[in-house]
């Protein structure tokens, strides 16, 4: 199962997605994916154990290829010391640099005044490739893989947003749990299997349906729960297992 979900599932899915666009006569290039608006990307440093704005970024639109209608602000001891706007921007991936287009570019103080303000028709910028990386970026976790789930993160993690991260980690969990599953209904199947007694057959059918519901019934609600951020992303999506490993220990006990 481990292996069929990371080498067929991720593939299969994103195959799946192009076909669909194909006989649709969909353009993949006008989709949303492929035209995102509105682009926060943010990184945080920690000082005395809490986390402060170390950079925000934003970009009205990104097709791409370039970023349109950039704001950038650098914080340094909490307060603003960079503040760059500019009509466009975009990744060079030989200078690993960002070159940014038409914009003013602001240097400021500790007392939040102005020591250098200039306009420049271009200007090219060190900053983070995670940028181009979290705007650049069109598979949604069905196609995806472990590997790729992980580097996903990597990049996300710089964003706080705490709802993809959390969507990524129980994708990522589940990517485990699942086959254990496998196993857990192994040992369920086996537990009501174990009699040989035609009644009991006939009613451990009747358990085994009760069982599966109340698997996928514990499941759905542990990782809404996930998401919803009331219980941890671990135990919302491995709880179901841990239920059904108790389910078959009770019923091994009781048949023996």
């Amino acid at each position: 199962m481990f292996v069929f979900q990371e080498l067929i599932i991720p593939p299969a899915n994103y195959q799946a997605a192009m076909v669909l666009e194909n006989q649709l006569d969909i353009d993949r290039t006008q989709l949303a994916k492929y035209n995102k608006k509105e682009i926060i990307y943010q990184e945080f440093e920690t000082d005395n154990n809490q986390k402060h704005l170390k950079l925000l970024f934003f970009a009205d639109n990104f097709d791409g290829e370039k970023m349109r209608d950039i704001t950038l602000l650098k914080f340094k001891n909490r307060k603003i010391r960079q503040f760059i706007i500019a009509r466009s921007t975009k990744w060079n991936n030989q200078t690993k640099q960002w070159e940014l287009f038409s914009g003013k570019f602001k240097l400021l103080n500790s007392n939040n005044t102005y020591v250098v303000s200039q306009d420049f028709d271009k200007l090219s910028l060190s900053l983070t490739r995670k940028i181009f990386d979290y705007a650049n970026h069109h598979l949604d976790n069905r196609e995806m893989n472990t590997i790729d789930l992980y580097r996903r993160l990597t990049v996300v993690k710089n964003t706080g947003n705490t709802k993809q991260i959390r969507e990524l980690q129980i994708s990522i969990q589940e990517r485990y749990a699942t086959p254990v599953s496998c196993l857990i209904f192994s040992f369920l199947g086996s537990t009501l299997g174990i009699s040989s007694r035609k009644q009991a057959n006939r009613n451990s059918l009747g358990i085994a349906a009760i069982v599966i519901c109340v698997y996928y019934s514990t499941q759905f609600l542990s990782t809404a729960l996930s998401v919803a951020e009331v219980i941890p992303v671990f135990w919302g999506v491995w709880f179901p297992n841990f239920n059904g490993l108790l389910i078959g220990w009770f019923l091994l006990k009781f048949k023996c």
